[in-house]
């Protein structure tokens, strides 16, 4: 198949024109983004440019390599990168007399690996 015909696109564009919102958790959701991930080039430019709801977005997402999910993720995996520094610093170094917030450092590397593990979820 080289392109969608008129007539697919505006059964998209009227099918998820109804949803008020997307599940990326749901199967169908997963599902979704691997049909999208083996369509041509052609056929993702399409739907990127053919105003369906949340369609155009991800098909968008895919031509320029990265899911909505990747977005959050590399911000955030920056930013935990620096909290585990700072975890292993303040347990190597200890606490100052004033800095009251290195109290708990047990509680400070679960709170890190919960979040490190649930990015890792993000694909």
């Amino acid at each position: 198949m080289s392109k969608f015909s008129k007539d697919q696109i505006e059964i998209m564009r009227t099918a998820y024109g109804t949803l008020s919102r997307m599940d990326p958790s749901s199967p169908t959701y997963k599902k979704f983004i691997k049909f999208l991930e083996k369509l041509p080039k052609n056929q993702l430019k399409q739907l990127a440019g053919a105003n369906i709801k949340f369609v155009s977005m991800l098909a968008k997402n895919r031509l320029r390599g990265e899911s909505v999910n990747e977005k959050v993720a590399k911000p955030m995996s920056y930013r935990l990168r620096k909290a585990q520094d700072e975890i292993e610093y303040m347990i190597k170094q200890g606490p100052l007399d004033d800095e009251d917030v290195y109290d708990k450092p047990g509680q400070a590397m679960k709170l890190l690996q919960t979040a490190q593990k649930a990015l890792g979820k993000i694909k």
